[in-house]
C-alpha cells in the first residue's frame, strides 16, 4: 500500500541514487517530475499530491524548489522524513535508470518537447516566466500514450511492482466467455 509522501520526500530518494554536479537542483525537479509523470502513466495515481509548475526551464515543484534552495542540511534535503513504499521505490527506480544519466540540461530540453510542459505554456514566450500548472491529467494522457506508442527502448519500462496482482478466477471467467463468444468466428476464421 502506498503511503502519502511528498515531492521532496520523492526527490531526497532520488538524490540518493544519482550523481549531482553541476545542475544538481535541476536535475532533481527535472526526475522528480518524471517520477509523478510515470507513475500516472503505469499505475494511474500520482506518487505525491505538490502541484507541478511549468518554469522557463521546464516543470518544478515550487515546494522542492524552496525545500532545495533554503532548507538543505549538510548538502542533503532535509524534509524528507517518510519512507516511500516499495511501489513507489519501484516506479522512481525505474524512471532514475532510464533518465538518470541525462545532465539537467539534456532534461530539461526534454521536458520542453513534450506535450504537458508545451500546453501549460502556451502563449507564453520562451524566456518569460510562468507559473501555470501542468496537471495530473495532462501528464497521465501524454505520458501513457508514450508508454503505449513509443519503442521500449525510448521510454522507461514499467516496473512488475507496478502491476497489481489479477484474480485468477475473474481471468479465467473471462478468458471463457470471450473463448464463447468467438467460437463461432475462430471456427470459419480456421478454414480460410
Amino acid at each position: 500500500m502506498d503511503r502519502r509522501v511528498s515531492a521532496v520526500d520523492v526527490a531526497a530518494y532520488i538524490e540518493g541514487m544519482v550523481s549531482l554536479d553541476e545542475g544538481g537542483a535541476m536535475k532533481i525537479q527535472k526526475l522528480t517530475y518524471y517520477a509523478q509523470a510515470w507513475s500516472l502513466a503505469w499505475r494511474g495515481i500520482p506518487l505525491f499530491d505538490d502541484e507541478v509548475q511549468a518554469w522557463r526551464d521546464g516543470p518544478v515543484v515550487p515546494n522542492l524548489y524552496r525545500e532545495n534552495k533554503y532548507k538543505r542540511v549538510n548538502g542533503k534535503l532535509a524534509a524528507a522524513s517518510r519512507d516511500l513504499s516499495d511501489v513507489q521505490k519501484a516506479v522512481v527506480e525505474a524512471v532514475v535508470d532510464f533518465y538518470g544519466d541525462f545532465s539537467a540540461q539534456e532534461l530539461s530540453d526534454r521536458t520542453h518537447k513534450e506535450e504537458p510542459w508545451q500546453r501549460a505554456r502556451r502563449g507564453l514566450k520562451q524566456e518569460e516566466r510562468g507559473r501555470e500548472v501542468i496537471t495530473v491529467k495532462e501528464m497521465r494522457n501524454f505520458y501513457m500514450k508514450q508508454a503505449l506508442m513509443e519503442e521500449r527502448r525510448s521510454v522507461p519500462s514499467a516496473p512488475s511492482e507496478t502491476l497489481s496482482s489479477a484474480d485468477v478466477a475473474k481471468v479465467e471467467e473471462v478468458g471463457r466467455q470471450q473463448a464463447k463468444k468467438w467460437a463461432a468466428t475462430l471456427e470459419w476464421l480456421k478454414d480460410k
